[in-house]
């Protein structure tokens, strides 16, 4: 709906930010392309937040007045919206006139359009996405546009090694497809330390003695530091080639044929497992807030429970001391 405001921050975010010159024009809801704005990538999932457009639909009732959407115009002249698919819809709902502001950006430059797409709801809304598709739109700008992974993640405020790690997890997924290995039974992680191994007919026979016989990810990760040793390239294969000739290895190799599942996990795996999940936990949420105990009583409660693990493994390990060396 036109309302003829300006934005000082929409027009600092395009001109001194990003260096984009603009112009503002009131259009018809029509010249809006709705399809091509909801797959703008802004948001990745669910374009609309539906109680964001209900907040603006009332808000839009009420007579409050709101920003100007941001486009840019495609090769058949219809607006794509870079930022306002909430604002819009929020319009429509409320059954106001379909005369809209809009800064349309004056460039057809991919590379920026996608910048601006990406950035504009974590710069101008202060919403930012959740960090797994914050890394995921770091990681499309740097596969897509060559963007420094450095750059890139600071654009999204993710560390720059997770974008590291998940340009690597992906660039080692296009390898195993062109080599034409299926990635189902791994893991990410798996993925990401096999991103180590450089050689491609050594990360052929490495994912292949994984998959056929399902190693858990210590057992790769054995393999892998085992073939890192030798300098040649044949030296390096015969060291898988002695691996699968193991006799565990085998066994392995054997049950997955035949379609029987992974034995059981031991409880002592569980535990460490459990342990080394509660470590990554508390290094990544060092403080009671980060880790969401911000009720009355949370962190006492949490200081009993583990008080009880504590206690827990003060007794095992007392019933256990003579297996202790």
């Amino acid at each position: 709906m036109s309302q003829n405001v300006r934005s000082e921050q929409i027009e600092n975010w395009l001109d001194q930010e990003n260096g984009v010159r603009y112009h503002l024009e009131t259009v018809a809801q029509s010249a809006i392309d709705d399809e091509k704005s909801l797959a703008n990538q802004a948001r990745l999932g669910h374009p609309l937040i539906p109680h964001l457009v209900d907040d603006y639909a009332e808000a839009a009732e009420a007579g409050n007045k709101f920003p100007p959407l941001v486009a840019w115009k495609d090769g058949v002249g219809k607006l794509v919206l870079i930022d306002g698919n909430n604002r819009l819809h929020g319009f429509l709902k409320a059954g106001k006139p379909a005369l809209i502001d809009v800064y349309v950006v004056d460039t057809d430059d991919r590379a920026i359009l996608d910048r601006l797409t990406r950035t504009a709801n974590r710069r101008l809304n202060g919403d930012r996405p959740n960090r797994a598709d914050a890394v995921q739109h770091a990681l499309h700008r740097v596969t897509s546009f060559g963007e420094p992974i450095a750059v890139a993640a600071a654009d999204f405020n993710v560390p720059t090694e997770d974008v590291q790690r998940a340009y690597a997890r992906q660039m080692t997924r296009r390898r195993l497809d062109q080599l034409g290995i299926a990635t189902s039974k791994l893991t990410d992680w798996m993925i990401y330390r096999l991103s180590t191994v450089h050689n491609d007919p050594l990360l052929a026979a490495v994912t292949h003695l994984t998959t056929d016989a399902q190693l858990t990810g210590e057992q790769m990760e054995g393999l892998i530091k085992a073939v890192r040793e030798p300098r040649s390239e044949a030296e390096q294969l015969a060291v898988v080639d002695d691996w699968r000739e193991r006799p565990e290895v085998r066994s392995r190799i054997e049950r997955a044929r035949k379609g029987s599942t992974r034995p059981i996990m031991t409880p002592a795996h569980k535990a460490l497992m459990a342990m080394g999940n509660i470590a990554t936990i508390l290094a990544k949420h060092p403080t009671a807030d980060q880790m969401g105990l911000t009720a009355p009583g949370d962190v006492d409660r949490f200081m009993v429970k583990w008080g009880e693990a504590q206690q827990a493994i003060s007794r095992w390990r007392n019933r256990n001391s003579g297996a202790l060396t």
